[in-house]
């Protein structure tokens, strides 16, 4: 056991120095590398001039003029220490901020690596860290930007972690309300790293306090069906963009039937050990259960239909057939996997009666914690910015009312809408769906048919398929591992995650706020594995063959990743003279220092410009106040009030929406990039 831990600790130690050693070679490269080649996302530096901007005293903003609360606020405070640097140096920080995402890239794959050699192997577990930490699309999207992506992994990973070690000891050890408390601080770490991370905070919340009982496993699997109904419902019946002409019922839909059927359920019985009743037993409540919500629902929406307004009322009986087949599905599937052979079972009121205290008492620590943190962040942000949520996240939601495809525009087809769609952001298992779409390639020319579409698809469905085979043949393992990694709690946060965004419309997604689904992959991939090579552990040539090709992996690996960093960050070949931005020196060759200038994004340029204030006009990183007069189209007004002198943008660009030609703009004074420097009249 001994030199087990050892040789663990040294592989870390390795990992480690791996990681943050190709990474230093990249911190200590030419300071030209930073804005061409590293830190090359405007988002990344809405972070990057607040946190100077709040350590120069000039306040919580960007332009120095107006307050903003547009980012994620743990990767805000872990930026300001290390942009009060800027004042010295504008590549400084960022040479720090390089070697902070390195550090975050090698704990997270530690993390990982411990949870699969401590559930699976540890053969699997330095694939797994291995290949976190060296995949180029997951180096890119969650690294190299500059954004909180890297620290949200970290958090979502090391929050996963310490519930596998709850996993590990709550039925020996107990539970005290202090270790409630600890879990619930990983959960605001982590909905605090990325917002929209709140939905696993909430259902590591339930996994924790449902220990014991079925509705834990149960339970994320059930509100996931129920959420997905609805919108799929809808898709079948309108298709795309037509849903969105109904989304303000579909949220009220998806709220009632997820309600609804969670209580139905419950009291239904259909949370009892499977020993204790047959199957045609569970099928009967099954359909009586589904049809008792779907009828409820159904009399809610029908009754608020004047308030609604039109919708489509047979998909209510086809959300009463999905849910109807889809939870025969997951009760077969649960018995399948079910190792329980516990023939003693507690009728709903009787479950209640001996948990209710606990529940209670575990509930308000965990839930007072995560709730009272989230409505302190909030009221911060309505007092001194003016509005409870980021400004950011209300401006992408409006864009998403418009039918055109302004930034990018909602999900506009059902690939998309379910965020698989492998050809834009709305793909949320990237690199995965990458090795899918290979394959499908491969199928198709086979064929001489180069429309991988249809392979896609089959091909996507086909090894969720296998996987639920390959689980099958070792079901305990399966269901260990399930619950070691908590993998019922991680696959409905990510899907509703999901379902956050493009339920009501969203635009300008992005690839880096999909950081569950890469993670939820990586964790099943590593179980599954582990119960296809279990079978060859018991030779020891195979053994020896596979640490073999796992050494060979992870040298390889690194290799590429090492080279990448070199190619793309070289030493010496760029003079320190060299401007960061050429269009920071077209700005600063045509306007007067001083000056004020208005630009759509403008992160990289309001950092790295000297003498003059960029105020970003989409609103992302502006202010509240901002954004409501760009709806009202009084954004020319405000602007003019503020003191604006230049506007450097696409004019056409300012003539459609959002913007709708609301800016009295005078003659071009130069132009650059495709942009026009135009000044800006009262």
């Amino acid at each position: 056991m001994l030199k087990k831990i050892h040789l663990s600790t040294w592989y870390e130690i390795l990992l480690i120095t791996a990681v943050l050693g190709v990474h230093l070679y990249a911190a200590t490269s030419d300071a030209f590398n930073f804005p061409a080649s590293w830190f090359t996302r405007d988002d990344a530096y809405y972070y990057f001039k607040v946190a100077q901007n709040i350590t120069e005293g000039h306040g919580i903003t960007f332009d120095g003029v107006n307050p903003t609360n547009g980012y994620h606020p743990l990767w805000m405070l872990v930026n300001i220490p290390i942009f009060a640097l800027a004042r010295f140096d504008l590549i400084l920080p960022l040479r720090i901020l390089l070697m902070v995402q390195a550090a975050l890239s090698a704990a997270t794959g530690v993390l990982l690596f411990r949870m699969v050699k401590g559930t699976v192997s540890p053969m699997l577990g330095v694939l797994a860290s291995a290949w976190w930490v060296t995949d180029l699309y997951l180096h890119s999207a969650m690294y190299e930007f500059g954004l909180e992506t890297g620290l949200a992994a970290f958090t979502v990973t090391l929050l996963l972690y310490q519930l596998w070690k709850f996993e590990r000891t709550w039925r020996t050890e107990g539970v005290s309300l202090r270790r409630v408390a600890g879990l619930a601080v990983f959960a605001m770490l982590a909905m605090f790293s990325r917002l929209d991370l709140v939905f696993l905070a909430v259902l590591a919340g339930a996994w924790i306090l449902l220990r014991g009982t079925r509705l834990r496993s149960l339970l994320p699997l059930d509100i996931l069906l129920a959420a997905v109904s609805v919108p799929a419902c809808l898709l079948y019946r309108l298709g795309l963009p037509d849903y969105y002409l109904y989304k303000n019922a579909a949220v009220v839909m998806l709220a009632l039937s997820v309600g609804s059927k969670f209580l139905a359920y419950f009291f239904f019985g259909l949370y009892q050990p499977p020993a204790t009743e047959s199957l045609g037993q569970t099928l009967k409540k099954v359909a009586l259960a589904v049809t008792a919500s779907s009828l409820f629902t159904t009399a809610v929406m029908l009754a608020a239909a004047p308030l609604l307004g039109s919708f489509p009322r047979v998909t209510l009986i086809y959300d009463w057939v999905f849910n109807l087949i889809g939870l025969i599905l997951l009760r077969l599937l649960a018995r399948a996997f079910s190792q329980n052979t516990d023939r003693t079972a507690l009728s709903p009121v009787e479950l209640l009666k001996t948990h209710w205290r606990t529940w209670l008492k575990e509930g308000l620590t965990f839930y007072g914690i995560l709730g009272g943190a989230l409505l302190a962040y909030m009221a911060f942000n309505k007092i001194v910015i003016g509005s409870a949520m980021p400004v950011s996240g209300e401006i992408k939601r409006w864009w998403g009312t418009f039918g055109s495809k302004v930034y990018g525009g909602t999900a506009r087809s059902p690939l998309s809408f379910w965020a698989v769609n492998f050809e834009g952001d709305f793909d949320a298992w990237r690199p995965f769906t990458g090795w899918i779409v290979r394959a499908g390639k491969f199928f198709a020319s086979l064929r001489g048919d180069y429309r991988i579409d249809d392979y896609y698809i089959t091909l996507l469905i086909a090894i969720v398929i296998l996987f639920v085979f390959v689980l099958a043949f070792n079901r305990r393992e399966a269901v260990r591992g399930a619950a070691h990694f908590s993998l019922p709690v991680l696959l409905t946060a990510s899907f509703i995650q999901v379902l956050s965004y493009n339920l009501m419309g969203y635009a300008a997604l992005k690839e880096w706020y999909w950081i569950m689904q890469p993670i939820l992959a990586v964790l099943t991939l590593s179980l599954v594995m582990g119960i296809l090579v279990r079978p060859l552990m018991k030779l020891k040539v195979a053994q020896l063959v596979l640490w073999l090709v796992v050494a060979g992996v992870f040298l390889s690996r690194f290799w590429l990743l090492g080279t990448a960093i070199v190619e793309r960050m070289p030493h010496g070949l760029y003079g320190p003279t060299l401007p960061y931005l050429d269009s920071v020196r077209f700005l600063e060759e045509n306007t007067p220092p001083g000056s004020m200038i208005g630009m759509t994004g403008g992160g990289n340029v309001g950092y790295y410009i000297k003498d003059r204030i960029i105020v970003n006009m989409d609103g992302l990183i502006n202010s509240p106040a901002y954004f409501e007069a760009l709806k009202a189209g009084q954004a020319n007004d405000y602007l003019d009030h503020i003191g604006l002198d230049y506007v450097f943008a696409n004019s056409g660009m300012l003539e459609g929406v959002p913007y709708r030609s609301q800016y009295a703009l005078g003659s071009t004074i130069a132009r650059y990039g495709g942009k026009s420097l135009m000044k800006f009249s009262p």
